[in-house]
Protein backbone atom coordinates (compact mmCIF):
# COMPACT_ATOMS: atom_id res chain seq x y z
CA UNK A 1 0.00 0.00 0.00
CA UNK A 2 1.40 3.40 -0.88
CA UNK A 3 0.54 6.83 0.47
CA UNK A 4 -0.53 7.90 3.93
CA UNK A 5 -2.98 5.86 6.00
CA UNK A 6 -5.00 9.00 6.73
CA UNK A 7 -5.46 12.22 4.76
CA UNK A 8 -3.29 15.12 5.88
CA UNK A 9 -4.93 17.15 8.62
CA UNK A 10 -5.71 20.79 8.00
CA UNK A 11 -4.20 23.66 9.91
CA UNK A 12 -7.36 24.00 12.04
CA UNK A 13 -7.61 20.30 12.87
CA UNK A 14 -5.41 19.39 15.85
CA UNK A 15 -5.64 15.62 15.25
CA UNK A 16 -6.04 13.13 12.41
CA UNK A 17 -9.18 11.44 13.72
CA UNK A 18 -11.64 11.58 16.59
CA UNK A 19 -12.78 8.40 18.31
CA UNK A 20 -15.95 8.63 20.39
CA UNK A 21 -16.80 6.16 23.13
CA UNK A 22 -15.43 4.60 26.27
CA UNK A 23 -12.15 4.71 28.12
CA UNK A 24 -11.69 2.55 31.19
CA UNK A 25 -8.98 0.99 33.30
CA UNK A 26 -8.09 -2.63 32.58
CA UNK A 27 -6.50 -4.88 35.20
CA UNK A 28 -4.60 -7.96 34.07
CA UNK A 29 -3.61 -10.81 36.43
CA UNK A 30 0.16 -11.32 36.46
CA UNK A 31 2.05 -13.26 35.46
CA UNK A 32 0.30 -13.64 32.10
CA UNK A 33 -1.88 -16.74 32.00
CA UNK A 34 -2.95 -16.46 35.64
CA UNK A 35 -6.64 -16.85 36.43
CA UNK A 36 -8.20 -13.88 38.18
CA UNK A 37 -9.24 -15.99 41.17
CA UNK A 38 -5.60 -17.11 41.63
CA UNK A 39 -3.95 -13.72 41.08
CA UNK A 40 -1.92 -12.04 43.80
CA UNK A 41 -0.95 -9.11 41.56
CA UNK A 42 -2.43 -7.15 38.66
CA UNK A 43 -1.04 -4.80 36.02
CA UNK A 44 -3.13 -1.80 34.97
CA UNK A 45 -3.45 -0.21 31.53
CA UNK A 46 -5.84 1.80 29.43
CA UNK A 47 -8.88 -0.06 28.14
CA UNK A 48 -12.25 0.43 26.50
CA UNK A 49 -12.97 -0.16 22.84
CA UNK A 50 -12.73 3.50 21.80
CA UNK A 51 -9.55 4.06 23.80
CA UNK A 52 -8.01 0.92 22.27
CA UNK A 53 -8.76 2.25 18.78
CA UNK A 54 -7.15 5.60 19.66
CA UNK A 55 -4.04 3.79 20.95
CA UNK A 56 -3.83 1.72 17.75
CA UNK A 57 -3.98 4.94 15.72
CA UNK A 58 -1.01 6.40 17.60
CA UNK A 59 0.94 3.17 17.06
CA UNK A 60 0.68 3.61 13.27
CA UNK A 61 1.75 7.24 13.46
CA UNK A 62 -1.63 8.99 13.43
CA UNK A 63 -2.58 11.64 15.93
CA UNK A 64 -5.81 10.77 17.63
CA UNK A 65 -8.32 12.32 19.96
CA UNK A 66 -10.77 10.51 22.18
CA UNK A 67 -14.12 11.93 23.29
CA UNK A 68 -14.96 9.99 26.44
CA UNK A 69 -16.29 11.22 29.78
CA UNK A 70 -14.03 10.10 32.63
CA UNK A 71 -14.72 10.47 36.36
CA UNK A 72 -12.54 12.70 38.53
CA UNK A 73 -11.46 10.00 40.96
CA UNK A 74 -8.29 7.86 41.16
CA UNK A 75 -9.45 5.47 38.41
CA UNK A 76 -10.42 8.34 36.10
CA UNK A 77 -7.15 10.11 36.86
CA UNK A 78 -5.22 6.94 35.98
CA UNK A 79 -7.09 6.72 32.66
CA UNK A 80 -6.34 10.39 31.89
CA UNK A 81 -2.64 9.84 32.70
CA UNK A 82 -2.47 6.84 30.37
CA UNK A 83 -4.23 8.74 27.57
CA UNK A 84 -1.60 11.46 27.92
CA UNK A 85 1.22 8.90 28.00
CA UNK A 86 -0.04 7.41 24.72
CA UNK A 87 -0.22 10.91 23.21
CA UNK A 88 -4.00 10.87 22.81
CA UNK A 89 -5.81 14.21 22.96
CA UNK A 90 -8.64 13.77 25.50
CA UNK A 91 -11.99 15.53 25.05
CA UNK A 92 -14.33 15.10 28.02
CA UNK A 93 -17.47 15.54 25.93
CA UNK A 94 -19.67 16.83 28.74
CA UNK A 95 -20.08 16.84 32.47
CA UNK A 96 -19.86 13.58 34.37
CA UNK A 97 -22.88 13.22 36.68
CA UNK A 98 -22.20 13.08 40.44
CA UNK A 99 -21.51 9.51 41.50
CA UNK A 100 -20.65 8.28 37.99
CA UNK A 101 -17.43 6.33 37.76
CA UNK A 102 -14.98 5.33 35.05
CA UNK A 103 -15.48 1.66 34.19
CA UNK A 104 -13.07 -1.00 35.36
CA UNK A 105 -12.36 -4.33 33.64
CA UNK A 106 -10.46 -7.38 34.84
CA UNK A 107 -9.21 -9.38 31.88
CA UNK A 108 -7.28 -12.63 31.86
CA UNK A 109 -4.62 -13.20 29.22
CA UNK A 110 -4.89 -16.97 28.92
CA UNK A 111 -4.95 -18.46 25.39
CA UNK A 112 -8.03 -20.56 26.15
CA UNK A 113 -10.92 -20.08 28.53
CA UNK A 114 -9.93 -16.59 29.60
CA UNK A 115 -12.55 -14.53 31.40
CA UNK A 116 -13.26 -10.82 31.50
CA UNK A 117 -15.38 -9.03 34.08
CA UNK A 118 -16.43 -5.43 33.39
CA UNK A 119 -17.73 -3.14 36.12
CA UNK A 120 -19.96 -0.49 34.48
CA UNK A 121 -22.63 0.40 37.05
CA UNK A 122 -23.18 4.16 36.85
CA UNK A 123 -20.51 4.41 34.14
CA UNK A 124 -19.16 7.89 33.36
CA UNK A 125 -19.10 7.24 29.61
CA UNK A 126 -22.89 6.88 29.59
CA UNK A 127 -22.97 10.68 30.11
CA UNK A 128 -21.65 11.25 26.58
CA UNK A 129 -24.21 13.11 24.46
CA UNK A 130 -23.91 14.24 20.85
CA UNK A 131 -24.76 17.83 21.76
CA UNK A 132 -21.75 17.92 24.13
CA UNK A 133 -19.28 17.18 21.33
CA UNK A 134 -19.62 20.37 19.23
CA UNK A 135 -18.43 22.76 21.99
CA UNK A 136 -15.64 20.39 22.98
CA UNK A 137 -14.44 20.08 19.39
CA UNK A 138 -14.52 23.82 18.79
CA UNK A 139 -12.34 24.29 21.89
CA UNK A 140 -9.85 21.75 20.50
CA UNK A 141 -9.58 23.49 17.12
Amino acid sequence: MSGPLLPARGRHQPFDALVVGRANLDLYPVPAGTKTRDAAQFEADLGGSAANIAVAMTRVGASGALAAPVSDDPVGQAVKARLAAYGIHHIEGGAVPPGARTSLAIAETRPEGSETVIYRNGAADLALRAEDLAPALSQAA
